[in-house]
């Protein structure tokens, strides 16, 4: 073998030291990413399972009501307000759309909110390791996107629209939440897909378990506008009182634990199916023909067919 071969297989030899090394790195990168996105999970069903204990004497022991503001301005000041204050003209579209759906006088939260609301865009390993799209963090009134999708941003908007800190709570939509407990989280991510595809149009649908559980007890309501009212006034009550109607305290938590887990781990079929029965199961029991026959086409058109994992589409951290 003469000095060029030689030297041109040394050559050879570090490279594929080098890519070997890389792709270890690589793998053990992912490796450190995945152990601790399962860590996660687990602490969140622990989580989870403790908080809705701690909501179950809660409700059992508190009268929730209704969080309305009440602002020194008329409808026509807030409407002004609003748009006078607004810094992203990205979002104007939206606030256009959200007024002429839900009414001025449910966009207290929005005023608060809006003068300070950011948008930031991040591509980093959140998108590819957690599947997250985007998020919204209510400490710092940030909307924070991982891609540009007017879908996901929409979303995120809805969350900032229906948001108010009071002193022991922080409320976004239906959700309530601190640094110790989160509450109806699961529920609330469903119902705000709802309203993402009603007011905006979005074409994509995350949470897509949660969005169609979420369907079905909306049906409870004769009129379905009273739930989405609530929504933006983070009326819990509303809601509670409705679901008593059908079902038992002990069903609705369960319930709920059920749409806090399909929101933020990976579930399958089975359990998905299981839910969507167990919401039709309760809402029979009243025997109101109208609402059941919606149930079975929601049931038929979201069942899941085919045995495999399904993981959420879009999560936010809290």
């Amino acid at each position: 073998m003469d000095i060029l071969t030689a030297m041109q297989c040394i050559v050879f030899l570090i490279s594929d030291i080098y890519i070997t090394y890389d792709t270890i790195k690589e793998n053990e990168y992912a490796y450190i990413a995945k152990q601790s996105y399962l860590e996660k999970i687990e602490a969140t069903k622990y989580f989870y399972k403790i908080s809705n204990q701690i909501l179950l004497q809660i409700l059992t022991e508190l009268e929730l009501t209704s969080s309305k503001l009440k602002l020194p301005y008329t409808n026509e000041q807030i409407e002004r307000l609003i748009y006078s204050l607004n810094k992203n003209y990205n979002l104007t579209y939206f606030i256009t759309k959200l007024i002429d759906y839900i009414g001025i006088e449910n966009c207290g939260r929005l005023l608060l909110k809006i003068p300070t609301l950011t948008i930031n865009y991040e591509d980093g390993i959140t998108k590819y390791i957690l599947n997250e799209l985007g998020s919204y963090n209510h400490d710092n009134n940030t909307i924070t996107l991982h891609c540009k999708n007017q879908d996901v941003l929409s979303h995120e908007f809805l969350h900032a629209a229906s948001t108010l800190n009071d002193k022991y709570y922080t409320y976004v939509g239906f959700s309530a939440n601190n640094d110790f407990e989160q509450f109806f989280y699961g529920f609330n991510e469903g119902y705000t897909e709802i309203l993402n595809q009603r007011i905006f149009g979005s074409k994509y649908t995350g949470y897509i378990a949660n969005y169609a559980i979420c369907l079905m007890l909306e049906t409870m309501f004769n009129n379905r506008k009273e739930l989405e009212i609530a929504y933006f006034n983070n009326d819990l009550k509303i809601f509670i009182d409705k679901f008593l109607e059908y079902g038992t305290l002990e069903e609705m938590i369960s319930l709920l634990n059920t749409l806090d887990e399909f929101a933020t781990t990976p579930f399958n079929n089975r359990e998905f199916n299981n839910a969507l029965n167990q919401v039709y199961e309760i809402i029979k029991r009243n025997n109101e023909l109208d609402k059941i026959k919606t149930c079975e086409e929601i049931i038929n058109q979201y069942k899941p067919k085919e045995k495999s994992f399904i993981k959420r589409l879009v999560r936010k951290p809290n």
